[in-house]
């Protein structure tokens, strides 16, 4: 149960948005806030006690996703993880027209900042999905050209929970690296933010060259994140200034954030099997009592290839300016897609993008996490349901 501040308790259904820090990611944080609270950068011994804490830190992160420390870079946010992976591409690409291939229903990190490289003259392509969310490797393939330098596809999509078929795509353009003459050829990274609590993020498995991962989706505090780097991969900073992160990343590292970061994501891990079955099970029994006890809800996306916390429903009679507040009253806290954009009065892109414009304005989007129980999820229904009619 979520507790509003008030004498009020609600639902909290929104955690596709944030999580809360788990208890196991606070406590491993609170010695780095007062105690330990040196630069890591500094070289005296307590700032080198920092450094050590740091590097554990990397270290342990490394060994969940089966990476090199080298390979490990520490961001604030995942847009700026995902702005060094795309900006830093470009700019050490020896490519004179770089080119970048992604979908139209990337996150707004993604689209924003690719649209702003095309003012700088990179070209960019869109691929479209089909009306359940999905790019094929194909697709991929008959967009890869010669120019083509870094392609950009989501591990799992943050409105509609859909997954991407990553490997596949990764084996498309390895085929089109051996095809190629000598010279530059087109790196995959994956925004795997929505992945990482549910999926596979071993990048051994998955093959990319470039992954962003956030901390406060994972239950872990906000404020950090990382990009993992091939080693190998050149990629040039974007943000200058000291040599953080080995340059890469300039700025004094967060190093209680990070800290949190690699308890959360190693209890993550843990507890990932056992969450993917019970939250699947909350998802099915979500989406059925819907769709059997209302009229006019339709869901978005994939029945079946989805993330097990993400449903994602459109109610072709209410828009969610009336569905928000409404849900809000009846202690029930969803969002209409990401929380980057709730406050720009905009249809979703993602739903339009899966053919459903009507829809665009009608979506709701609740997202489940630890905290869910079934008493929550049977709770929420027969508020949901009541406000659908």
């Amino acid at each position: 149960m979520f507790s509003s501040g008030g004498s009020k308790k609600g639902i909290y259904l929104d955690y596709a948005a944030t999580t809360p820090v788990s208890k196991r990611a606070q406590e491993v944080m609170e010695p780095y806030f007062s105690d330990v609270f040196y630069n890591p950068s500094s070289l005296h011994i307590p700032g080198q006690k920092a450094r050590g804490v740091l590097d554990k830190a990397r270290q342990a992160i490394g060994d969940i996703i089966e990476a090199s420390w080298k390979e490990i870079i520490f961001t604030s946010s995942a847009t700026e993880s995902i702005n060094l992976a795309l900006r830093g591409i470009v700019k050490a690409s020896k490519q004179e027209n770089p080119h970048i291939i992604t979908t139209n229903i990337e996150h707004s990190a993604v689209l924003s900042t690719c649209r702003d490289l095309e003012k700088e003259g990179v070209e960019v392509t869109y691929l479209p999905v089909d009306s359940e969310g999905f790019i094929s490797a194909g697709q991929v393939k008959e967009a890869l050209k010669e120019n083509t330098v870094l392609v950009s596809v989501g591990y799992v999509n943050n409105e509609i929970g859909t997954i991407q078929p990553v490997v596949e795509i990764m084996e498309t353009i390895r085929e089109h690296r051996m095809a190629q003459a000598k010279g530059a050829y087109a790196l995959f990274h994956t925004d795997a933010v929505q992945a990482a609590n549910y999926l596979d993020i071993n990048v051994k498995n998955l093959g990319v060259d470039l992954m962003t991962i956030s901390s406060h989706k994972i239950y872990g505090p906000k404020g950090a994140a990382l990009l993992y780097k091939k080693e190998g991969v050149e990629l040039a900073p974007i943000i200058t200034g000291g040599d953080q992160e080995r340059g890469y990343h300039s700025g004094t590292e967060n190093l209680p954030a990070i800290v949190g970061f690699a308890e959360a994501l190693k209890e993550t891990q843990e507890l990932k099997e056992k969450e993917n079955s019970r939250l699947k099970e909350l998802q099915d029994l979500f989406i059925k009592k819907i769709l059997d006890n209302t009229s006019g809800v339709a869901l978005n996306g994939s029945r079946e290839n989805r993330v097990p916390n993400n449903i994602s429903l459109c109610f072709e009679s209410k828009d969610t300016e009336t569905l928000l507040p409404a849900l809000d009253e009846a202690g029930i806290y969803a969002s209409s897609g990401s929380a980057c954009k709730s406050r720009i009065p905009e249809p979703s892109h993602v739903i339009e993008a899966i053919g459903k414009k009507d829809c665009a304005r009608r979506t709701i989007r609740f997202s489940l996490g630890r905290s869910t129980t079934n008493k929550d999820v049977e709770r929420a229904l027969n508020g949901i349901i009541k406000i659908s009619k």
